[in-house]
């Protein structure tokens, strides 16, 4: 099946994106810049990769998204306050359907996992956008994690060998990343519990 993979860099999105090359589909990787302040640390990730797996990483980049304010993309306010971009994951799920159907393609995959609180990460959350999105073009999103937590994940990585060393969660895109935002704790819990 040709399934376009959203890939931010991060632990989710490669592992998925890894699961899905393993189970021999055919893979079309998406990282898309929305202007978040992590945005080269992230893409370089995803380009790390897809060049393990031998694929061909695709970029949109949406800059012009950073003039709305969040602690993701806008330097006035701290990601460890406002962990959040409003409607981040429509916007990313909508752009991966356009890409989708650009490229003959029904199905975008998504590396959303349990335990979040941000309401467009919920299962209820995917069932209702593919609706809507499927008033357009015959759409699926597969979320094939939304029911681990962060460490069922990471065990997942480690029974199937899927590398995380050059994954990137720092919300801030520093080189050595802040240990303090929600996802590096998030990260840092799942590798110590482990």
């Amino acid at each position: 099946m040709k399934i376009v993979c959203l890939l931010s860099g991060g632990i989710d999105s490669t592992i998925l994106l890894f699961r899905l090359k393993k189970n021999g589909h055919e893979i079309i990787p998406l990282f898309i810049n929305y202007g978040q302040k992590a945005a080269k640390k992230e893409r370089e990730a995803a380009q790390k990769a897809c060049e393990i797996l031998d694929i061909k990483l695709n970029v949109i980049d949406i800059p012009g998204l950073s003039t709305i304010s969040s602690g993701l993309t806008t330097n006035e306010i701290s990601p460890i306050d406002t962990p959040v971009f409003p409607n981040r994951n429509l916007i990313l799920l909508s752009l991966g359907a356009a890409f989708a159907q650009t490229n003959s393609c029904q199905v975008i995959a998504i590396g959303l996992i349990e335990g979040t609180n941000f309401s467009d990460q919920t299962r209820e959350f995917v069932k209702k956008l593919e609706s809507t999105l499927s008033m357009e073009q015959n759409i699926s999103i597969l979320a094939p994690m939304i029911t681990l937590n962060k460490l069922e994940v990471v065990r997942l990585a480690k029974e199937n060998k899927i590398p995380l060393d050059f994954t990137y969660s720092c919300y801030f895109g520093l080189d050595t990343p802040c240990n303090e935002c929600l996802s590096c704790k998030d990260r840092s819990n799942a590798f110590m519990i482990e």
